[in-house]
């Protein structure tokens, strides 16, 4: 979600370079305070590291949502139900959402799963 081995490879700073392998660790923090952290680093660093980190993360952002929406046209294309189609955007959703941590949203999606029949549970999952 945030890059942060990209950024870890691209900044020299010892102290910043271990408090982003505690951040790419914390599963009980917000996403939302993590992600300030990482700005926070990336305000310190260079403009060329800032603008690729930037790029990065951009390019990320719209790779997952093209996944997505490949993703939903073939399960559509499957026949899947809406079921499945709706339980794929909100663990899409899910994973976006900063102001939960990593364990609320591993939560959240696993909610999302096991609400579904076996059938649909299926279907989401050879996607």
């Amino acid at each position: 979600l945030f890059e942060i081995d990209d950024l870890q490879r691209m900044i020299t700073n010892p102290a910043d370079i271990r408090t982003l392998e505690m951040l790419d660790d914390d599963k009980i923090t917000p996403r939302s305070q993590i992600q300030q952290q990482i700005n926070e680093i990336v305000a310190r660093q260079p403009q060329s590291v800032q603008n690729a980190y930037n790029m990065i993360v951009q390019n990320d952002r719209a790779k997952e949502e093209a996944e997505l929406r490949m993703e939903l046209q073939e399960l559509r294309m499957r026949g899947a139900s809406t079921a499945v189609l709706n339980a794929k955007q909100k663990l899409y959703d899910i994973e976006n959402d900063l102001s939960l941590s990593e364990m609320q949203a591993d939560q959240q999606k696993m909610q999302v799963k096991s609400s579904l029949s076996v059938t649909d549970y299926m279907m989401l999952e050879s996607d």
